[in-house]
């Protein structure tokens, strides 16, 4: 029976390869969009599930929760429908009957997801205008998410947007006030906005994966014609030492296939750049109006002042922070996978990123009542700094995440021409039988029921991606209830000659009103919430829209900014390194400057990081911006101090 099925088993794949044999280019290409839509099925529709429950206890805060329970048990019902489907449905080398079938169920299940998030959200719209604002972000999230999820195939993801917006955007015109009114029309500007990324996006991912069958095809073609001209070389030996002719004859078909060979790596080439760019895009628009949410939400927070209202704005924070950490690991999975990340490899001294990293995790462990420890180093090592820090920042990260009490220890030990980076806490530690199954993806330890205050499982398979990139290798030590100790392999360069490098110093507070900050941001939105938010903390603000109108406004301001805080990549000719660099010319000494970007390409943090500014990266917490903000100010005080004394 097990060979029968086994000679079975092998033989429908090969009827299913035979099906694709003669299809069209446009029919492979809608066939691949297809099933990177449907392998992500559990992940949208978890996401459906999680964000719905998160809002409906909102919801529930007002309006009749009867109604409230009938909607989300509605939700819960399709996502399961959807989910069996998925699993009945799902294969690893589909025919193109299956292709049509994943085609139906994408769109079906989206447009069935959509229709009750847009008729409950519109049927169930609150009275009070908080709520109401709750609610329009929550679904303009949901959109924003869908934009990354569902773009590979447009006909899913419009059948998702419309059903959801537009139903909103009626009830808001329906409420007949001036503000009502003007939010219907920024939900609807809203749509068509996510309309135009869905279609750059697909535009985009289409190039590529055209890009990739037409280098597919020529590999194909070269490894038919190199193994003709094996076989006949092989036939002919004997004929080649007596024909000088016939030589001649090989070895311009061998010079035919190299030059085949030549061609095919072009394309793939051309075809590793295009998801390069794609992956780019898709990081950088995506994370904009997660960053533009992510301020006014503060910013709301901070204005509420009665405890059952701020608890709902806390748990929309919570719903974005799980949206947030969701982007950022399928980003970063999928340009890892996509092999667009070339490693740049240089000897640096490992101090300057251990001082980051215990000034960045400090405070969030204070937080949490931990004792937070970094060994200092003069070690210099060999690797690619920006991804090693990524790498050490996954494991604080989940070190962070999984330890309730005790603390976390940061360092670094010389083991023969090994430097060995070690993250050691006493959280609850990993049995044996599971220390390698956390490298793999959604895995998660004590976690069955999908808690996201726990994470997504994803950043410690990042940093397993990472470590096969650098090859560096990664080890993992652990005892159930005393804690874990997750260590990194680099190679050893020296010691540096240089003194120990300093312990984190206390700077000189000083009063926010006596600060002026200049911002420069392009994004409207993002522009507005960064000067509301740091006026709500105090300072004086100079905000610009550019590069260009930066430099005019510092010119003619009457007090020169005590720090720039500006976004990096713009539409200008000046990057936001650049501008402040021209700034500091200006007024005739350095200036400090805090670089926001949404780019995720190791090529831009480089040139981020070695402008010596401190780099924030896109969704970031205001929190951690207030920090920077405070830090920086108070060393520049600090230094006018020394100089003056």
């Amino acid at each position: 029976m097990g060979l029968a099925a086994g000679l079975d088993r092998a033989e429908l794949q090969t009827l299913r390869a035979e099906a694709w044999e003669g299809q069209p280019e446009a029919a492979r290409l809608r066939a691949e969009q297809v099933r990177i839509l449907f392998q992500q099925q559990p992940v949208v529709v978890a996401t459906n599930v999680a964000v719905a429950a998160l809002l409906g206890l909102v919801i529930a805060a007002e309006g009749d929760r009867l109604w409230v329970a009938a909607w989300l048990l509605g939700i819960m019902i399709v996502s399961a429908a959807r989910f069996v489907l998925w699993r009945r449905s799902w294969r690893a080398d589909p025919t193109p009957d299956d292709i049509e079938i994943w085609a139906r169920i994408s769109v079906g299940g989206a447009a069935a997801a959509a229709a009750l998030w847009g008729a409950g959200l519109a049927l169930l719209f609150p009275d009070e205008l908080l709520l109401q604002m709750v609610t329009i972000l929550a679904a303009a999230g949901m959109c924003a998410g869908a934009a990354a999820a569902l773009s590979s195939y447009r006909p899913a993801f419009y059948s998702f947007l419309f059903p959801v917006l537009l139903p909103i955007g009626a009830r808001l015109a329906l409420e007949g006030t001036t503000a009502h009114l003007v939010m219907a029309a920024m939900v609807l500007a809203y749509a068509a906005a996510l309309t135009l990324v869905a279609r750059n996006l697909s535009r985009a991912f289409a190039r590529s994966q055209r890009l990739q069958l037409e280098k597919d095809a020529l590999l194909r073609s070269r490894d038919r014609l190199l193994s003709s001209l094996e076989q006949r070389v092989e036939e002919r030996t004997a004929a080649l030492q007596s024909s000088n002719a016939q030589l001649t004859v090989e070895i311009a078909e061998r010079r035919r296939a190299e030059e085949a060979e030549r061609r095919a790596r072009g394309e793939a080439e051309r075809a590793n750049a295009a998801k390069s760019k794609f992956l780019a895009t898709a990081s950088h628009d995506l994370r904009q109006p997660f960053q533009a949410m992510r301020l006014f939400h503060h910013i709301l927070q901070s204005r509420l002042t009665d405890n059952p209202t701020r608890e709902i704005a806390t748990r929309l924070g919570e719903a974005m922070q799980a949206g947030e950490e969701l982007l950022n690991a399928l980003l970063d999975i999928s340009t890892l996978e996509a092999g667009t990340v070339e490693p740049r490899l240089a000897d640096f001294p490992i101090q300057p990123m251990l001082t980051r990293l215990a000034q960045e995790f400090e405070a969030q462990a204070a937080a949490k009542g931990l004792d937070f420890r970094m060994v200092p180093s003069m070690a210099v090592v060999r690797s690619d700094s920006v991804l090693l820090e990524r790498m050490v920042r996954n494991l604080l990260n989940n070190a962070l995440r999984y330890t309730p009490r005790g603390g976390i220890l940061l360092g670094c030990r010389r083991a023969s021409d090994r430097m060995t980076l070690s993250v050691v806490d006493t959280g609850i530690g990993i049995p044996a039988e599971k220390q390698q199954a956390v490298f793999e993806d959604f895995f998660q330890i004590g976690n069955p029921e999908r808690d996201r205050s726990q994470g997504l499982g994803l950043g410690l398979p990042i940093v397993a991606r990472m470590a096969r990139l650098l090859d560096h290798p990664i080890s993992v030590r652990s005892v159930p209830g005393r804690g874990s100790a997750f260590s990194i392999s680099v190679p050893f360069v020296h010691a540096s000659a240089a003194a120990p490098a300093p312990s984190l110093q206390p700077t000189i507070e000083v009063p926010p009103s006596a600060c002026t900050i200049l911002v420069i941001e392009d994004d409207r939105e993002q522009r507005i919430g960064m000067q509301m938010m740091l006026e709500g903390w105090g300072y004086r603000v100079i905000a610009a829209g550019s590069p260009e109108k930066a430099l005019i406004a510092v010119r003619s301001a009457p007090r020169q900014p005590a720090l720039v805080i500006s976004d990096f990549r713009m539409p200008s000719r000046l990057t936001g390194v650049e501008t402040i660099a021209l700034i500091a010319q200006i007024v005739g000494r350095r200036i400090p400057g805090i670089i926001l970007t949404g780019d995720t390409g190791p090529d831009r943090l480089r040139e981020a990081k070695q402008s010596g500014c401190v780099l924030l990266h896109k969704p970031f917490a205001p929190e951690r911006l207030r920090e920077e903000v405070r830090r920086a100010v108070g060393e520049t005080a600090q230094r006018a101090r020394e100089q003056a004394l």
